[in-house]
């Protein structure tokens, strides 16, 4: 078995290397056109040109229905060949000229000889002297953040994925696309699988087509989170100084973040893409006249809005500050008028897809967002979503007060606005449904303290809520000496990120309902707030800022221990972690029946499938477990939605596919364990 797996991930081996080229071959191209040195600027370059070219091998085999695990091997040997001729040919154009002998003489005396293990050493501890200060406290820091990235990791490999929405579309989407050869739209009446925006599953099917499994599908995420810090870190020390630190800590320390860091979802990865576009457009701001950096940034912007469309709203306002300074330094208008069409380029295809079958780019979003657009409603959505981030989802006496009056403090602030609390034309939940951090999924056998859907960032906000005021005096006052210039110089380079994200937090409550799981959506907000926090907190006293960094330490590994989903306890015990099991976290009264029905179609050996939601499609129908145990021991087969009514002119039913079994669920009075398994009846 254990060598079945290694032979599966070497599939991932042309991945890996043209990774490797595509870094090196921009590597190359920034030191020959002299780009501005900063530090990562080459990895965030060739990590967003290393998506955009999965997006393009994924349309492209599409297009011909060509995605297979030999088709996207082949692609990704063919760039690997490619971008090695690139880097070989660039070796070779833009070679040094010859030094002079008096040079040539001085350079080999200043550079003696070195064996390479004595190269690399110097260079990945000249790498860590710039990233850590030689002083005790940063150490710990860093110690901290590699301590938490390593237990996630550890949790990320071991659980298989076991996502809520992942069961329903995230996964499920990413097995209709292998099965199919193209990430075409299919017969379902889950929409969810056929609207959203696809990036994130793009580099879940590429792991499936490459290695055959799900066991990696999870490092999507925690490899977003990596690239957040790393992002972060670098934003922030081009606004403040020695500041980088502690503003990664900050983006590592999110408890949903770290949360989401072992899932499948996407909200990391939008995230993820946002704040290394920030980063672009900061250094850009700094060398307005290389048009180079400009469509970097607006790519990688596309990237996000790829990822998730909510992103645009959280990013508008930072793009257009940004567009604004551009043009006051003299920016190239042909240039930022093209790098702005850039955004929506790499969504193009899917925007087809989505406007062919629904007339709409962004598909059905009735129902989703706000019925009317008021004053007091749009207030009555951004005080709930507080709301959601203020509840402390531990045990005690004194969190349970603490979360009681919070919410007491929300339902009086409802009686001046005279809004009800849970109005349906501003909430997506029925009346009598308002509950944060409750997710819906109460009363399904859940005892969870920390979950990835609802869980809020209660010490990220305050500290938001106190800077934002001081931030929004300090910009507007005149400073008076030179410690006081200094200090407010800080305050006025955090107040535009401080406000883009205020403006973003106002405008996801304009137009989307309140949504008990709505907290996910605000985690791009609180990355992108973290970059001016950390430059502000980094000017703390040190007692200060040591005893907020144990806080969110704090809570962040607590939040990991305690997932409710993909717990650390059960690592710790000499059995493994039974993955069977595991996929039903979020619902453990569907194993058995899922066992059930995946053995009785086994033992008939029936490999047409065909499945038949119920009255409540598209919101709890778990479908991913299904394919996940059918394809337990190589089982070959096919699994087809059926009984799905066509749209006018789009029938995408294949007549050719003839279940031999159908599973029905079907549903009544909430009983989500009641299915129906249907058998052909074969000849004797």
């Amino acid at each position: 078995m254990c060598a079945g797996m290694t032979l599966g991930y070497l599939g991932l081996l042309p991945l890996l290397l043209s990774a490797v080229l595509l870094f090196l071959l921009v590597t190359r191209l920034s030191s020959r056109f002299r780009l501005p040195p900063r530090r990562f600027l080459p990895f965030f370059l060739s990590a967003v040109s290393f998506a955009t070219l999965a997006v393009i091998l994924t349309e492209t085999l599409s297009a011909f229905s060509a995605l297979s695990r030999q088709g996207l091997s082949n692609a990704w040997w063919a760039s690997a060949c490619v971008l090695a001729l690139l880097n070989l040919l660039l070796s070779r154009m833009f070679t040094r000229c010859p030094a002079s002998p008096i040079v040539r003489e001085n350079s080999l005396r200043s550079h003696s000889p070195s064996p390479p293990r004595g190269r690399l050493q110097a260079r990945v501890a000249s790498a860590l002297r710039g990233v850590v200060s030689n002083d005790r406290f940063s150490s710990l820091l860093v110690a901290a953040l590699l301590c938490l990235f390593l237990l996630t990791l550890i949790v990320a490999i071991v659980y298989p994925p076991n996502n809520y929405d992942s069961m329903i579309y995230h996964v499920a989407r990413v097995m209709h696309w292998s099965q199919q050869g193209s990430v075409a739209h299919y017969p379902t009446p889950i929409l969810l699988q056929l609207q959203g925006a696809p990036l994130a599953e793009f580099f879940l099917l590429h792991l499936f087509l490459l290695t055959g499994s799900d066991a990696l599908f999870n490092l999507v995420q925690w490899l977003s989170l990596l690239l957040v810090v790393i992002a972060v870190y670098s934003a922030a020390d081009l606004l403040f100084p020695r500041s980088g630190l502690t503003a990664a800590v900050l983006a590592a320390t999110l408890p949903m973040g770290v949360l989401q860091a072992t899932s499948t979802q996407n909200d990391l990865v939008a995230a993820s893409w946002l704040v290394v576009s920030v980063c672009l457009g900061l250094c850009a701001l700094r060398n307005p006249k290389i048009t180079f950096l400009l469509f970097f940034t607006t790519l990688a912007l596309g990237l996000a809005v790829l990822t998730k469309p909510t992103v645009f709203l959280i990013a508008a306002p930072f793009a257009m500050l940004c567009f604004g300074l551009l043009l006051s330094r003299r920016a190239s208008f042909p240039a930022l008028v093209l790098s702005a069409a850039v955004i929506f380029l790499p969504s193009m295809p899917f925007y087809a897809r989505n406007l062919a079958f629904f007339g709409s780019p962004y598909g059905p979003t009735r129902g989703h967002t706000n019925d009317q657009v008021s004053v007091a409603g749009v207030t009555s959505v951004v005080i709930r979503n507080i709301a959601l981030h203020s509840q402390v989802p531990l045990p005690g006496v004194a969190f349970s007060a603490f979360n009681a009056g919070a919410l007491g403090i929300l339902r009086m602030c409802h009686k001046v606005l005279g809004v009800p609390v849970d109005d349906p034309r501003f909430s997506l939940l029925k009346k009598d449904a308002f509950q944060p951090n409750d997710c819906g999924l109460r009363g399904r056998g859940i005892a969870y303290p920390f979950h990835e859907d609802c869980t809020g960032n209660p010490l990220h906000l305050v500290l938001f809520l106190t800077f934002l005021p001081i931030v929004l005096v300090g910009v507007f006052r005149r400073s008076s000496g030179f410690r006081e210039a200094r200090r407010r110089l800080s305050v006025r380079r955090a107040g535009p990120l401080m406000g883009s994200a205020a403006i973003g937090f106002v405008a996801l409550a304009g137009v989307f309902k309140w949504q008990p799981w709505g907290s996910r959506l605000d985690l791009p907000l609180f990355v992108l707030a973290c970059i001016p926090l950390g430059g502000l907190v980094a000017g703390l006293r040190r007692t200060v800022r040591g005893l907020l960094m144990v806080g969110f330490f704090s809570l962040a590994f607590t939040a990991v221990c305690l997932n409710a989903t993909r717990p650390v306890m059960p690592l710790l015990q000499t059995t493994p972690i039974d993955r069977r099991a595991a996929y039903f976290a979020n619902r453990p009264d569907l194993l058995k029946p899922y066992l059930e029905i995946s053995r009785t179609i086994k033992a008939v050996g029936c490999h047409q499938i065909g499945y038949r939601v119920g009255q409540r499609a598209g919101i709890d129908e778990f479908e991913y477990p299904f394919w996940a145990l059918l394809a337990e021991g190589g089982y070959w087969f096919r699994f087809e939605h059926v009984d799905v009514v066509s749209r006018p002119g789009h029938d995408l039913r294949d007549v050719s596919f003839k279940p031999c079994a159908i599973i029905a669920s079907d549903p009544v009075g909430g009983d989500f364990s009641s299915f129906r398994l249907y058998l052909e009846r074969l000849a004797p």
